[in-house]
């Protein structure tokens, strides 16, 4: 018989576990041992009752052995005080206040170490004061600073600003384009620094706008991954590109938008949705002020509660880039691109890149324990050169897994996540708040 297709084992895993999750608890009992013999013998099983019991078991067995890791990880925790003060903070309901230990693991970044300091209330009420540093063992390293006001003007509206500086050295190419081969991967350092200011307007207890600039600084060097091309010269060659294409970037970006924001929660929804649009115009500054071009980006996520806090989450992503005919062309990094942690989670970042893309996600979620929840998700999107032109629903690239997930009051402070393509297996570990 031949082997089974992977996506149909991975459907099987899905329908048997979330009919597991709908299912009631069974009453766990303790036995006296000292007194076994003085209750009465439980009659035997019959062979047919023993063989009806098999498929329950099986199906029961990943819920017992999630349970038992949960319930082992607790009492380790629980006996540990410096791991105790750490759950403690990952699990408070309002944001961490004073050093809190971060990481995370990819596949390109390495194992990554840092911390982060924050401060609540430092000049009005619920406002939010943080720095960042991180360094991993593949030499990515971030520094960064945000303060988050969500009502400096009263109930008007907030603001935020943030100050972020990035050196990743493994960073991947593969070409423009939605049928680039993974085995064209080259490897280049991309540094970039980014001040933003952005300001909320509330317009109703529904609906907020949004206006903003950024200022970046981008800039792109040969690569440290020894295992692929990894020089600016031949990736030039290799993919055809000019050197304006592979030059510094100094932008600044207006960005306009509107949030319809009805989550019944902000950080661990079950029903409602939000949707934000969102135009950014970006226009190059000093030896780089031919560049030129916009951006347009529709992203919803839908939350629907199927039975007992099961969530479906959907979401739905367009973005679209575009500049004139006379600009220069764009630096092959700045063009978006699919793939890594936040969208085609089974292929590394940026796999596949061109001026246009979608993406789809149906992600499952169900409670393990009070703010902890596990999640199954299929994702699948597709880039465009021009989506006017080229839209179809062929050759959309599909990827898949599975993960758990630890809720804080305005995200997520733990994540692990396992997702698989036909390309790679991926690995994703997140502690700590989002920044």
């Amino acid at each position: 018989m031949p082997p089974r297709p992977l996506s149909a084992l991975f459907t099987t895993v899905f329908i048997t576990l979330a009919l597991v999750s709908i299912g009631t608890a069974m009453e766990v009992r303790q036995v006296d041992t000292t007194k076994v013999w003085e209750q009465p013998q439980q009659p035997q099983k019959s062979l047919t009752q023993v063989l009806a019991d098999i498929p329950k078991t099986i199906a029961s067995t990943p819920v017992y052995i999630v349970e038992g890791i949960a319930w082992i990880g607790i009492e380790t925790i629980y006996s540990s005080e410096f791991l105790y003060e750490i759950a403690r903070t990952l699990i408070s309901p309002v944001p961490y206040q004073g050093f809190v230990p971060v990481g995370g693991y990819g596949s390109n970044v390495g194992l990554e170490l840092g911390g982060k300091l924050g401060y609540r209330n430092v000049f009005v009420r619920k406002d939010y004061m943080r720095t960042i540093a991180t360094y991993s063992t593949h030499h990515y390293q971030r520094y960064g600073f945000k303060y988050d006001s969500p009502f400096l003007y009263g109930d008007n509206g907030g603001a935020l600003f943030t100050i972020d500086y990035r050196n990743e050295p493994y960073e991947s190419f593969y070409g423009l384009g939605n049928s680039t081969s993974a085995g064209d991967e080259v490897a280049y350092t991309l540094e970039s620094t980014r001040l933003r200011l952005d300001h909320t307007i509330t317009l109703s207890s529904w609906m907020e706008g949004l206006l903003g600039i950024d200022y970046s600084i981008t800039n792109v060097f040969n690569g440290e991954n020894d295992d692929h091309l990894n020089s600016l010269d031949g990736i030039r060659e290799r993919f055809e590109l000019s050197h304006e294409q592979t030059d510094v970037a100094r932008i600044v970006t207006f960005k306009a938008g509107l949030v319809h924001d009805w989550r019944n929660h902000p950080g661990q929804p079950s029903a409602g949705g939000i949707e934000r649009f969102v135009v950014r115009y970006h226009l190059g500054t000093g030896r780089t002020s031919d560049l030129e071009y916009s951006e347009v980006e529709l992203d919803a996520w839908h939350f629907i509660n199927l039975h007992r806090q099961r969530i479906l989450a959907v979401r739905a992503l367009v973005r679209l880039q575009d500049k004139p005919g006379d600009a220069a062309p764009l630096p092959f990094y700045l063009i978006d691109g699919l793939g890594g942690e936040d969208a085609l989670r089974g292929y590394r970042t940026d796999r596949f890149v061109a001026s246009d893309l979608t993406l789809a996600t149906a992600e499952y979620r169900w409670p393990i324990w009070d703010v902890f929840d596990a999640f199954l998700f299929y994702d699948i999107g597709r880039v465009y050169n021009d989506i006017g032109n080229d839209f179809t629903w062929e050759n959309w690239h599909p990827a898949y897994g599975f993960g758990v997930r630890l809720w804080g009051d305005d995200g997520t402070r733990l994540k692990v996540t396992t997702a698989f393509s036909d390309e790679t297996t991926r690995f994703y570990l997140q502690v700590g708040e989002e920044f």
